[in-house]
């Protein structure tokens, strides 16, 4: 699962110090090859507080139906899915721990699960200052000829790690 090797890349690169720092990760290297299609990169900013997308992969703006790479999180549509990543986002920061799960969302008519992780990076290895979420679909086909409704929140999601 995508999303276990990456925990286990943030493991490696944050040893003992809590986080990795985010300029830590090789975007054009071969480690972070096999995740960038299904990442997003967000970037934090304290006063206001605001989340930017710094970086969404192609897999993941296919299946969202929207490339929000330099839009700030706020400025989109996400709908009752809004609260839900948010909170998903505090955790992760306060924490200072990844955080993962499963959720299913509406698409085409029908329904897919997804899998997701969020990883937090801070430079001085406390201060988290960037997110790396990523997110894979059982049936990314589907979510290729109709992208999910990122608005909506279905109740059915398993146990969220972290």
């Amino acid at each position: 699962m995508l999303v276990r090797r990456f925990q286990a890349l943030w493991s490696d690169r944050a040893g003992d110090r809590g986080c990795p720092a985010f300029c830590e990760l090789d975007f054009a290297g071969p480690d972070w090859a096999p995740f960038r299609d299904h990442a997003g990169v967000m970037a934090l900013v304290r006063q206001p507080f605001l989340i930017r997308y710094r970086y969404v992969g192609r897999e993941l703006a296919c299946a969202l139906g929207v490339d929000s790479t330099g839009v700030c999180l706020e400025d989109r549509d996400y709908g009752e899915m809004l609260e839900f990543w948010l909170g998903i986002y505090e955790r992760a920061i306060h924490n200072r721990r990844p955080l993962a799960g499963r959720h299913q969302m509406l698409c085409g008519g029908g329904t897919v699960w997804a899998d997701w992780g969020v990883f937090p990076f801070a430079a001085d290895g406390a201060a988290v200052d960037h997110l790396v979420e990523l997110v894979t679909f059982d049936d990314p086909e589907a979510v290729r000829r109709h992208p999910v409704d990122r608005r909506v929140r279905l109740p059915r999601s398993e146990s969220i790690r972290g």
